[in-house]
């Protein structure tokens, strides 16, 4: 049995959903995939506690600058231990756990733009490992198709590529019935926002999302990446429907920070005052941020209850308010 280090949730619950639960020797800390038993292997780098979106962008900025980690003895070289292998490009991760834990098997995300490449990670572990080969999954997907594929790349890994098959032919199945289903209405523009400070729109799988549930996806297209925008061009665009999904907040902690940009942006109490019943705001901890199979399929049902107007009061918010008192 292949023992597998996950440095990504999604790759974790992907191993879990697979049934491969019993191969997972190591995950990332934080997560709500903290399995009994087995170890964290990375760290975060500084505590986002009580930071604005701002002060995280600017940690997250210099945490993407600083390439190296510590851990390792026998020359500049080997002080690299692991280049950015990391989750997010702030958590470090701990050589010496994940040594102990002699992985077969590592999921993590390599993304040259801010990470270190792909030999350097193989190099690193081979380090790390004494010379051992070990098996390295890019969990970095920017489209459904991607996603599909990964899944299928793990299960093939740990050793069940017919479950695999088996998983992702279900999902597709569920996404595409998502998109089959009849929406008897026009197709509704959707900007979903994934940062505040500085202002993103969300790119990747989130516009692919939001077409297989019948809307219309502003500023990124399929399989682009995020981009920044300005509130200005947002309210130009006057979107039919606003979705907050801030990556890694809660509903509670993103109407914080919304709260708090709204006393000084009049362009986001502009964007506000005009879509006020048609704003949402996500627990982005459990939807959308998170590219696993299941995740994102769920994602797209919440958004087809969107475009619908029917609220799943579970999994989104929409803040009560009237056009005087916008939103809070």
């Amino acid at each position: 049995m292949k023992r597998v280090v996950s440095l990504v949730p999604a790759g974790t619950e992907t191993l879990i959903e697979l049934g491969c639960l019993r191969n997972i020797v190591g995950v990332s800390h934080g997560s709500e995939w903290e399995i009994s038993g087995v170890k964290a292997v990375t760290r975060a780098k500084f505590d986002e506690e009580g930071l604005t979106s701002e002060e995280i962008s600017a940690l997250f900025k210099v945490s993407c600058s600083e390439g190296m980690l510590y851990g390792l003895e026998g020359g500049a070289r080997e002080e690299v231990a692991l280049v950015r292998m990391r989750l997010c490009s702030y958590f470090w991760t701990e050589p010496e756990v994940l040594a102990s834990l002699d992985p077969d098997v590592v999921v993590t995300v390599v993304d040259g733009s801010e990470m270190a490449g792909f030999d350097d990670i193989r190099w690193a572990l081979r380090t790390l490992l004494n010379g051992k080969d070990v098996e390295i999954i890019n969990f970095n997907p920017y489209s459904m198709a991607q996603t599909f594929k990964l899944t299928k790349e793990i299960a093939q890994v740990v050793g069940i590529p017919e479950e695999g098959l088996d998983y992702v032919r279900d999902y597709q199945t569920r996404l595409q019935n998502i998109a089959n289903r009849e929406v008897a209405r026009r197709i509704p523009s959707v900007v979903t926002l994934q940062w505040l400070e500085p202002l993103y729109v969300s790119g990747t799988w989130t516009p692919e999302l939001v077409r297989y549930a019948g809307g219309r996806s502003l500023f990124c297209r399929p399989g682009e990446p995020s981009k920044a925008v300005t509130w200005s061009e947002m309210n130009k665009e006057n979107p039919d429907i606003v979705i907050f999904c801030l990556c890694g907040l809660s509903i509670e902690g993103s109407v914080n920070e919304i709260k708090r940009i709204q006393k000084q942006s009049p362009e986001l109490r502009k964007l506000l005052e005009k879509s006020f019943d048609r704003i949402y705001v996500v627990d982005a901890r459990r939807l959308f941020s998170q590219p696993s199979v299941c995740t994102l399929v769920d994602s797209a049902t919440v958004l087809g209850e969107v475009v619908e107007d029917r609220l799943n009061a579970v999994e989104m918010i929409r803040p009560k308010s009237s056009k005087s008192s916008p939103l809070w």
